[in-house]
């Protein structure tokens, strides 16, 4: 007894596409796969698997934003207060010379790097414009518009040959 496995309304689904005919039981082997997997229990979750991993991430969603509050809030202590402290007693000249160097030191290294950018592409661009010169010179053009016939007419003869070829063998398409 075969079993159908088709849904309701799926017959005037696949006449609306025009997909396929539906799939018919007439291979003994198939039926019996069919019968074989009817008779299986359906594997579904239960729902206190689901309530618990629902539950779960919601947790792990509420833990991660209190460990952002609470690291937000220590970032901000933690600025708050060594910049009291700092208005408070002074800051030492040790740090404010590191700051100087650091700052400095940033400073210029990023100027550095924007100048060797900067002349990199200034290269680029004077490498292309003397690519341009020599492409649009006659000489370049007549040999450019040489080779693309030559390739043309190599390509058209490979064609031919293979026609021949495949003619003479009467082997079937040119497809190897």
């Amino acid at each position: 007894m075969p079993v159908n496995l088709r849904k309701e309304g799926q017959d005037d689904l696949m006449e609306i596409q025009g997909q396929m005919p539906p799939w018919k039981d007439d291979d003994p082997v198939d039926g019996a796969f069919m019968r074989l997997f009817s008779t299986l229990p359906l594997v579904e979750p239960s729902a206190g698997f689901i309530q618990r991993t629902v539950d779960a991430a919601w947790e792990a969603q509420a833990a991660r934003r209190r460990w952002i509050h609470w690291a937000a809030a220590a970032a901000v202590l933690t600025v708050v207060g060594s910049a009291s402290i700092v208005a408070m007693l002074g800051a030492p000249a040790w740090v404010v010379l590191t700051a100087a160097q650091a700052g400095a030191g940033s400073v210029m290294t990023l100027v550095w790097s924007a100048t060797a950018v900067a002349e990199f592409w200034g290269l680029m661009v004077s490498a292309g414009a003397a690519v341009a010169r020599v492409a649009v010179m006659p000489q370049s053009v007549a040999a450019l518009v040489a080779t693309e016939l030559l390739g043309a007419a190599a390509l058209y003869s490979l064609h031919r040959l293979l026609r021949a070829e495949v003619r003479f063998r009467s082997s079937g398409p040119l497809c190897f």
